[in-house]
């Protein structure tokens, strides 16, 4: 039983989201990350949070989107706990629920999709195959679809940090930080025919990234 679990049967419901954000603020500014999406997420867009988790990072984005919905999926069976109850009615949570499912399902498709701390998560040997099915959404769609990658530079010592802080106390043995250059040849290798771009965030909250893939 890792550290985070044991966390939360302690403080309860009420007390663990609280700990959570003083938790999440060591490593990320997430304002920030937030605002450096804001421009890439079209006027009333319907987005898709891939492993969206707790969703408090949705709590930034809704505050300042009154304009869109958000449909989040996470292999979690318990998700989206940390949304705040004025924005529940705006978000649809598909729990224990994989991009494949989502494809097969025919669920709504996207114009923005979300992908927040998610690939570093992911085991190396899968990530090809992560992508592979995130490209059967993005080609089921008429219309362009801008996905939105944050990801954890490694070489920091904040970077090290954070991945230790994965590893020991939210228990994920598997996980391994990602390059901005591996993440975006990865993309390139998987979804076909994109344009990059970088966003500030580096800038402004290193070691954190994140790089919007527009489909074409």
């Amino acid at each position: 039983m890792s550290i985070g679990v044991v966390a939360r049967k302690i403080l309860g419901k009420k007390l663990f989201p609280y700990a959570g954000r003083v938790y999440r603020r060591i490593f990320v500014d997430l304002e920030k990350v937030v605002q450096e999406s804001l421009e890439f997420i079209p006027p009333g867009a319907f987005v898709l949070d891939i492993g969206g988790g707790d969703g408090e990072p949705l709590n930034h984005l809704l505050a300042l989107r009154p304009d869109i919905t958000v449909a989040m999926i996470d292999l979690n069976l318990s998700i989206g706990n940390a949304i705040k109850h004025e924005f529940v009615g705006r978000v649809t949570k598909h729990p224990g629920m994989s991009i494949g499912h989502y494809f097969a399902e025919k669920q709504k498709t996207p114009q923005v999709i979300l992908i927040n701390d998610v690939i570093h998560h992911i085991p190396a040997t899968l990530r090809g195959q992560f992508f592979t099915d995130l490209n059967k959404i993005c080609r089921s769609s008429r219309n362009k679809i801008n996905i939105v990658i944050k990801d954890v530079e490694p070489g920091t010592y904040r970077a090290t940090l954070s991945f230790l802080a994965d590893k020991y106390i939210s228990g994920d043995k598997n996980v391994t930080l990602i390059s901005r250059s591996e993440l975006i040849e990865l993309v390139k290798q998987s979804i076909e025919d994109v344009h990059v771009v970088e966003t500030k965030l580096y800038l402004f909250d290193k070691p954190n990234y994140s790089i919007v893939f527009f489909t074409r």
